[in-house]
């Protein structure tokens, strides 16, 4: 087995576990298993600890002391001073020249502070990944993470890349996402809407750069129900429609609570489970008795991975009414869609983000505009009564996501496009004697 101190890849991520990006997990667990072994540093404390696991270890910022970050900057100005200075000169000695200037003063004081907090972990990170010759970082987010996987590289002359989402992309500074791209080894973003926005934001001499990688799912962990034990009679039970996701206005609760009522109002026997939790958990439950629907309505709260594909196999559809927010923030690709779909539900969502590169309209299910409670009661409606149309979409999606999102298959892509795009890991996998096919 391969010598445990030497790290193929550095991951900066800015919080690490974390219960709503299972995602990134399930990315960092494959890749270790890929590569043999990968260091993570986490600006902030996990959610929870993660699962035990001897090829992947945890650094977080946030236990990090004052006096070990400036060890780490004599450890960097003893290791190359000239890089040492430019870095320092150009991350804080000039930003806090530029903050005495009477404009702005206080907003300036404000970015500063924030600005040198990155900039100190970013240093501790960099002496790290130089003490344990990591060739490559990679970050999650296009905001704080990238911008420190920048300074990082800046540090420590290792290429880096990042992973760009949904809110990083789309709130951030068009100057900020082009200078990224720029500086990168390679871009990525999770949904081809996004890669299209991306794309958009940049010179076109840089599109070569950035490139569309959807999320990997475990598919042995979501399955259909018929898949294990034998399919009950589904005309004689209450059809169950399950939603799960993050409380806050760009999920859209309000919208699928409001179509409930509707089908309520219709004479329509069913029941919903609402799965999750947010910041607008109050408004949700307060709307849920407004609208009378506490007798149909469950609030089971945030669900661990295996509860929650427990969910999806008893459930009869998945809904979720996505909407863009007024600031402009919107969902790439749900993975909760991508975990129903998995599971043989047909899903009910909107034609936002990148949320039609998945559910197509009546093939695997129905997509309709957003903000519109009598169309998606419609549509939940067709389904509820329709149960030779569930299993026709059901079969249909998750047929999509074996295709598109096996977890294996697309680890294994964003490993060739790792050993593509970064010579000092492909020199770091031929001097580990590891044979891995990248072009």
């Amino acid at each position: 087995m391969a010598d445990k101190k030497r790290f193929a890849l550095a991951y900066i991520i800015l919080r690490f576990p974390k219960r709503s990006e299972k995602f990134i997990e399930r990315e960092v667990t494959a890749m270790a298993e890929l590569l043999g072994s990968v260091l993570v540093f986490s600006l902030r404390k996990g959610e929870f600890n993660f699962p035990r696991n001897p090829n992947v270890e945890i650094m977080y910022l946030k236990d990090q002391s004052l006096w070990r970050a400036v060890r780490a900057h004599g450890y960097l100005l003893a290791h190359s001073p000239r890089r040492f200075i430019r870095t320092l000169w150009k991350y804080i000695l000039l930003p806090y020249a530029r903050v005495l200037k009477p404009k702005n003063f206080r907003e300036r004081r404000k970015r500063t502070a924030k600005r040198t907090r990155l900039y100190l972990k970013s240093a501790i990170i960099a002496s790290e990944i130089i003490k344990k010759k990591v060739p490559h970082i990679h970050a999650h987010y296009a905001h704080h993470p990238a911008q420190t996987a920048f300074r990082i590289a800046n540090f420590t002359d290792r290429p880096f890349s990042f992973t760009a989402h949904a809110k990083d992309l789309f709130l951030a500074k068009p100057s900020k996402l082009r200078n990224l791209v720029k500086k990168s080894a390679f871009a990525l973003t999770c949904t081809r809407d996004g890669e299209r926005f991306l794309k958009s934001q940049c010179s076109s001499k840089y599109e070569p750069k950035i490139h569309c990688l959807y999320h990997g799912l475990p598919l042995s962990r979501f399955f259909p129900l018929a898949e294990k034990q034998p399919k009950k009679d589904e005309s004689a039970k209450t059809p169950v429609i399950l939603s799960a996701g993050r409380f806050i206005n760009k999920k859209g609760f309000d919208v699928l609570l409001l179509s409930l009522s509707l089908l309520k109002k219709r004479g329509l026997n069913f029941k919903c489970i609402l799965a999750g939790d947010g910041r607008l958990v109050d408004e949700i439950n307060g709307l849920v008795d407004s609208l009378g629907l506490r007798q149909e309505v469950e609030f089971p709260g945030f669900l661990p991975e295996e509860d929650l594909a427990e969910l999806y196999r008893q459930a009869s559809l998945f809904a979720l009414a996505c909407r863009i927010s007024s600031d402009g923030n919107r969902d790439g690709i749900p993975n909760v869609i991508l975990e129903a779909m998995a599971s043989g539900l047909p899903v009910v969502s909107t034609a936002v983000g990148g949320v039609p590169e998945v559910v197509k309209h009546e093939e695997n299910g129905f997509l309709i505009e957003p903000d519109a409670p009598e169309a998606f009661a419609d549509a939940l409606e067709s389904l509820i009564k329709g149960n030779d149309l569930r299993k026709r979409m059901g079969e249909k999606g998750r047929q999509l996501v074996c295709q598109q999102f096996e977890i294996k298959n697309n680890s294994e892509k964003l490993l060739r496009l790792f050993l593509k795009r970064s010579e000092k890991l492909r020199l770091f996998c031929d001097d580990l004697g590891r044979n891995i096919h990248w072009s």
